[in-house]
């Protein structure tokens, strides 16, 4: 046995943190540094570029010992194990041809038939696929932004979780692992916060003790100008409510800038933010049952936000009303309405409170107990109706409606909605998808 100096040191080499892919094992390894037990006289460390430090301390004592490296799995069974002796200063740890799983990595001596072990230190081997199998590709376009795509029906594959790995090209070392939906598309340098240089990006995918990689791509990142979103009635986008409440969304693709990110968004009447929606800027989708909202009026927007300068642009926006209730529901100048009693269809007319639409909209009524009738006045407007008779009077025009106004279970005058309104100067329109009426002064 040699006689040892101040410290004897082995170092077991291994391959580089990214492997290529060459079908082999690749080990993914934890930086750990393990503490001296009571009897053991050293320490071992794994560090992350694969290379395993052993420091024994120089005794007289333990010249006649026999030290030993074991690898653990993870039921504590010995893997591996190699004798400490001059000629084993380094070895690579693909050599090893372990299984995926996890291990720990223990120092042994044994003196005078009495066995001790060290702390122990993590590893772990993870195994890869060849490049021919990856779980999707990375594009890089001429302005910097790197288009994701990912395969999401490999039966093989199962689940898993997705990253944007980036690498430094000048260190070669990880400086981004992002991990992704598979909706997430598209990614500018100021989204992953990277300064101008040169990178190499993969996608990744992992699950449990498997992980697979795309081809890497180059990824130049210049310094970024600033630019100026279209928003207003310039927005390249529009918002289209259809008969049968499916919203339709249309986006200008060749005017939005490629590090922009869509969005559709929901704002209640105060403008306060009620829901955000990512887009695809290829397929601008979304459903009522993404929505999710409930009884109410919304206000829904299309957004840019460049990744680059931060700023944000917004279109025009398109009222959206939601009834989630059995009854029709009256919206006046965006604001659900609440009455007394309920509107109510009667022969597929709308009819509403008389006194509470009236005040609503701003008009002062007076009622005539003797004959039955209203007259309500809103600035040079007088309007006369009949409990009834069909025939009503807009500033002494006589008009005959389709539906007088009536008791309604002999408790409550109701009168046509549309009529009423229109009377006063109002907009009607009827939402059929929702029976909703919304009414704009």
């Amino acid at each position: 046995m040699r006689n040892f100096q101040k410290k004897a040191i082995m170092a077991v080499m291994a391959s580089a943190l990214l492997l290529p892919f060459d079908g082999a094992n690749a080990a993914s390894l934890v930086n750990v540094e393990s503490t001296q037990t009571d009897a053991f006289p050293g320490t071992i460390r794994v560090k992350s570029d694969g290379t395993v430090k052993i420091d024994i301390q120089s005794a007289e004592e333990y010249e006649d010992a026999i030290f030993s490296l074991l690898v653990l799995n993870e039921r504590g069974k010995e893997a591996k194990r190699r004798t400490i002796d001059e000629d084993d200063e380094e070895f690579d740890l693909k050599s090893l041809n372990l299984d995926a799983g996890e291990y720990d990595i223990v120092l042994e001596m044994e003196l005078n038939g009495e066995t001790v072990r060290s702390a122990s230190a993590e590893w772990s081997v993870k195994k890869e696929y060849d490049q021919d199998e990856p779980p999707g590709s990375i594009e890089v376009e001429e302005e910097g932004t790197i288009w994701v795509n990912v395969e999401q029906n490999r039966s093989d594959r199962g689940e898993g979780s997705f990253y944007v790995v980036v690498i430094s090209e000048r260190s070669d070392k990880v400086v981004r692992r992002v991990p992704i939906a598979p909706q997430d598309i598209r990614f500018a340098a100021s989204s992953l916060q990277l300064s101008p240089g040169t990178y190499e990006v993969y996608l990744e995918w992992a699950k449990d003790k498997e992980v697979l990689r795309s081809n890497r791509k180059t990824w130049e990142i210049e310094e970024q100008v600033s630019i100026s979103l279209p928003r207003g009635e310039d927005f390249p986008g529009t918002i289209a409510i259809e008969e049968d409440g499916r919203i339709s969304l249309t986006l200008e693709r060749e005017q939005i800038p490629a590090t922009a990110l869509s969005y559709l968004v929901v704002l209640d009447l105060n403008k306060k933010e009620v829901k955000r929606i990512k887009l695809d800027p290829l397929r601008p989708e979304v459903s009522k049952r993404d929505l999710a909202l409930g009884t109410g009026g919304y206000q829904l927007v299309l957004e840019l936000i460049d990744q680059v300068s931060a700023q944000a642009s917004q279109s025009l926006p398109t009222f959206y009303p939601v009834n989630q209730s059995d009854s029709p529901v009256i919206f006046l100048n965006g604001q659900l309405q609440s009455y007394p009693q309920a509107p109510v269809l009667i022969k597929g007319k709308t009819f509403v409170p008389l006194r509470s639409i009236f005040e609503a909209l701003g008009a002062e009524v007076t009622w005539n107990s003797a004959n039955k009738s209203v007259r309500a006045k809103k600035g040079g407007t007088v309007v006369d109706i009949t409990i009834g008779s069909p025939i009503a009077f807009v500033n002494g025009q006589k008009l005959t409606l389709e539906e007088p106004p009536q008791l309604y279970q002999g408790k409550v005058t109701m009168v046509p909605l549309r009529f009423v309104s229109e009377a006063l100067g109002a907009k009607v329109d009827w939402e059929p998808y929702s029976k909703a009426v919304t009414i704009r002064q």
